[in-house]
């Protein structure tokens, strides 16, 4: 994990597959319509969905709010995510 966000608390909420609640966001790496990539404590999370929007960002307390409907959210190693990256560009 990254130096200084071990300490940050990270809690998902989801309200009817429609709204996700999250804390401890860092940044947001990407987004559109069909795909939201959120860094966190716990990775790189990728919710998935259709007709999705970012509602409320705030970075300095990490709070996002994303609506739409969610079909998946899926939380991989950002170290994993970093190293693909590394491998693509030495070839």
């Amino acid at each position: 994990m990254p130096e200084g966000m071990e300490a940050m608390q990270h809690l998902v909420t989801i309200q009817d597959c429609a709204t996700l609640s999250l804390t401890g966001v860092k940044e947001v790496d990407s987004f559109d319509e069909g795909v939201v990539i959120l860094r966190t404590p716990c990775g790189l999370l990728t919710v998935e969905g259709e007709g999705l929007h970012i509602g409320r960002l705030d970075l300095e307390k990490g709070e996002c709010c994303v609506d739409g409907k969610i079909t998946a959210l899926l939380w991989s190693s950002v170290k994993e995510k970093l190293g693909l990256f590394r491998r693509g560009r030495d070839r």
